[in-house]
């Protein structure tokens, strides 16, 4: 227990990835060897595979009640219920990422061959709410308390914007590894692609949330479960998820990132590049004096 409170992140990322990986991996193997089936999945399969989507959220919640006691899990439930935000955050969540994800799959018809876009039968409207229902339980919840509730501030005091984001970016993607090296998984990432646009494309994704999180004053709601939210839901207009799509998605994703990037470093542009990739956008939280041990405690910590 005391190395988990002096290696929160550490200890968050192992615990969530030993979960996730665990528990998908003896579901594949259960299924290879003809035991359970992941066409037709029992109770008990869909279970342990909720549980394995829900391990980033019930990590976070473990770590903060280890970390940070009552406290510390009353200031998590502050930010993922903070939705008193600047209108122009909403705009960038609920228009910019379905834009670009309309650019991808316009960009995927010019340049392919592929149905970049899906027919949508408007007399079917109404499953419109069961469906957004389900993205929201199946991804963004089970993963954004702890991804952008407990990681992403720690992350951000320790090292700073961009090498914080593009360091959550790389973890998040690679969490669903399974999905696109074990076969039989691709359904629960959309589609059978290659795992380098995706992980390109948590990067980008993963500067753009860290753009609304410090642009709102750290709402997960927004920043965390509306934008994930937003992302997953471009399924519903997408045609099958092939690699040169993603790849789409990664570009279009990434413009976003960029113009998200200038806009907050738009009063600082005088700043080198070097000083932006090293300051970013860090904003060091006061680091009060543990006057017993005369080392130096952090806020999130």
């Amino acid at each position: 227990m005391k190395y988990v409170r002096r290696h929160p992140l550490v200890a968050f990322f192992g615990l969530a990835f030993t979960v996730t990986w665990g528990i998908v991996g003896v579901v594949w193997l259960l299924s290879s060897l003809g035991v359970v089936s992941l066409q037709s999945p029992s109770g008990l399969v869909v279970l342990l595979l909720m549980l394995a989507i829900f391990a980033p959220s019930l990590s976070g919640i473990a770590m903060t009640a280890i970390t940070g006691g009552r406290a510390g899990l009353r200031e998590l439930s502050g930010r993922l219920l903070k939705l008193r935000v600047g209108l122009r955050w909403y705009l960038v969540v609920l228009l910019g990422v379905p834009a670009a994800a309309l650019l991808a799959s316009l960009l995927a018809a010019v340049v392919t061959d592929e149905v970049a876009l899906r027919e949508f039968d408007l007399g079917s409207w109404y499953l419109v709410f069961p469906l957004l229902l389900g993205t929201l339980i199946g991804g963004p919840l089970g993963e954004e308390i702890g991804w952008r509730g407990f990681a992403l501030p720690r992350l951000l005091d320790r090292w700073g914007f961009l090498p914080a984001s593009m360091l959550l970016g790389s973890l998040w993607g690679l969490w669903h590894l399974p999905a696109f090296v074990l076969p039989g998984l691709g359904a629960l990432i959309g589609g059978e692609y290659s795992f380098l646009p995706y992980l390109v494309m948590t990067n980008a994704l993963a500067v753009s949330m860290s753009c609304v999180y410090k642009g709102t004053g750290g709402s997960v709601a927004l920043a965390g479960v509306g934008f994930h939210l937003m992302v997953n839901s471009a399924r519903f207009t997408e045609g099958p998820a092939t690699t040169p799509l993603m790849w789409l998605q990664a570009f279009c994703f990434l413009l976003l990132a960029l113009a998200l990037v200038v806009a907050m470093l738009r009063p600082r542009m005088h700043l080198e590049p070097a000083a932006i990739w090293e300051a970013g956008m860090r904003r060091r939280t006061n680091r009060p004096r543990n006057v017993e041990s005369g080392k130096e405690e952090r806020k999130w910590t």
